[in-house]
């Protein structure tokens, strides 16, 4: 394989790598670590189902490991940083939906509901401008 298939094999194979990390972290996950507000998860997957998938994503990630070092492949880095200010940025653009104007798209607000919806966005706003602040410069 010439560098250009290398390059891509790797980028590929980061993505499956992604994917199985987040299968496994789905399985694995324990319902008593977090308090649910505005969403649930129904574990819906059986035991045996569970093991068997769990099982193989570890003999694939085993694969991985093998591909990485027999073609030299290079890790691909993320940042937190970056992860965390991508997260902020679709948590500002919903919020900043809520405003009335965006709202009203879907029938008319009273004057008290504007008034409720304005304080809410703001306060939103608010912790969210707190939480880029505490991200520093980047």
């Amino acid at each position: 394989m010439n560098e250009n298939h290398i390059r891509v094999l790797g980028v590929y194979l980061h993505c499956v790598e992604k994917n199985l990390d987040y299968i496994r972290r789905e399985l694995q996950f324990d319902p008593a670590e977090v308090e649910p507000i505005l969403h649930s998860v129904i574990h819906d997957v059986r035991e045996d189902t569970k093991t068997a998938i769990l099982h193989n994503a570890s003999i694939m990630l085993e694969e991985i490991r093998s591909i990485k070092h027999e073609y030299g492949l290079l890790p691909q880095q993320e940042y937190s940083m970056r992860r965390v200010n991508g997260a902020l940025t679709e948590i500002w653009t919903t919020i900043f939906d809520l405003r009335p104007k965006r709202l009203e798209r879907y029938g008319p607000l009273t004057e008290e509901d504007e008034r409720i919806l304005d304080s809410l966005v703001s306060r939103l706003l608010e912790l969210l401008s707190e939480m880029y602040s505490s991200l520093g410069p980047h």
